[in-house]
């Protein structure tokens, strides 16, 4: 389960699509910013609260329920009334949190737990009344300035039930926050055994194998046979014997298709090098690393568009004179895009 704050969706169509996952979005109908959205493998039955699912300006939340586990992903605008965001957290708790139901509560509070206001009490006495604990245990926004704990995740599930972290990624300025747990009875929809697919592959070499099998056979038990229609079975038997040799079947194994063709192993080795810089950023906040990173980030994003617009200028240079695979690559293109 996938869960996002500040999608900025207005509307389904904005809606990113993940392969083999179903998304449960909640956008705001009038201001730009903010909204909510949940994704759900595909293999998950899920429902959703839509008592619980509402954006308003002072809390934006979604729930969903799966089997026995209750999640909630919640935005707090930064300009929402605390009291009020306080006051919809308990009484969602007090209808949700029941015997043997679990729950995860996680996204953006706009508050820092890592500071000592009394607003931080607040919210920590209320979710601790509840039994949830925050798995978050680090600094989840940080700057050369300073270091924040706006993102949280809490949970009623033991300790030793989970295993939470970061994720260090500078593809925003907030953390990921990453949690495994084992639900106690999760159900699952059964997926179809996958059916290996097989080909023979057929080449000059292999022709020329099977070629020089044909005279190096032994054909004379069955030039010594009486009966044609056993003699005809047995060089069938034979003929195929030698073909299995020369083009047996094989597993077809299916290769992850980069979805970024213009992206090759150079600019993802500079992609690895910028999140290690970003890494260390992270860990010593020193100035060096900053200018560093941003140096290497910015470079990186120019050459990559660059990169993208040569790698679809050379395409469509390629196929020009055809307009059937010109549009298709267009339709493409744009499918893409939506996604």
């Amino acid at each position: 389960i996938l869960a996002f704050t500040e999608t900025w969706f207005s509307d389904d169509s904005d809606i990113v699509h993940f392969s083999g996952y179903r998304c449960t979005s909640i956008s705001r109908e009038i201001r730009r910013g903010g909204g909510v959205a949940v994704y759900v493998k595909e293999c998950l039955d899920y429902d959703v609260s839509a008592e619980y699912s509402v954006t308003t300006p002072d809390d934006e939340s979604l729930m969903i329920k799966c089997d026995n586990t209750v999640l909630v992903v919640l935005y707090r605008p930064p300009q929402g009334k605390i009291p009020m965001f306080l006051k919809y957290l308990e009484d969602m708790l007090e209808s949700s949190v029941q015997t043997g139901i679990h729950v995860v509560l996680c996204g953006d509070f706009n508050i820092d737990v890592l500071s000592s206001d009394p607003t931080t009490q607040k919210l920590l006495d209320t979710l601790h009344s509840f039994g949830l604990e925050n798995v978050v245990k680090v600094a989840t926004r940080v700057t050369d300035m300073s270091e924040t704990m706006l993102d949280l995740c809490f949970t009623n599930y033991q300790m030793n039930e989970l295993e939470a972290g970061l994720l260090i990624s500078g593809l925003s300025d907030h953390l990921p926050i990453s949690m495994f747990f084992t639900p106690y009875s999760t159900k699952r929809k059964k997926s179809p055994p996958c059916t290996p697919i097989t080909y023979r592959f057929i080449n000059e070499n292999k022709i020329n194998f099977f070629q020089r099998l044909v005279p190096e056979t032994n054909w004379n038990n069955i030039l010594q046979l009486v009966d044609p229609n056993t003699a005809y079975d047995a060089f069938i038997t034979t003929v195929k014997e030698l073909y299995e040799r020369a083009f047996p079947m094989t597993e077809f194994k299916r290769n992850k298709k980069s979805r970024k063709p213009w992206i090759d192993a150079a600019p993802r080795k500079r992609i690895q090098h910028r999140d290690k810089l970003y890494g260390l950023l992270r860990r010593t906040r020193h100035p060096n690393y900053l200018s560093e990173f941003k140096k290497e980030r910015n470079k990186l994003s120019r050459d990559v568009k660059r990169a993208r617009s040569n790698y679809y200028e050379n395409k469509f240079a390629d196929i020009y004179n055809n307009s059937r695979k010109v549009w298709d690559t267009v339709n493409t293109l744009m499918s893409k895009n939506k996604k």
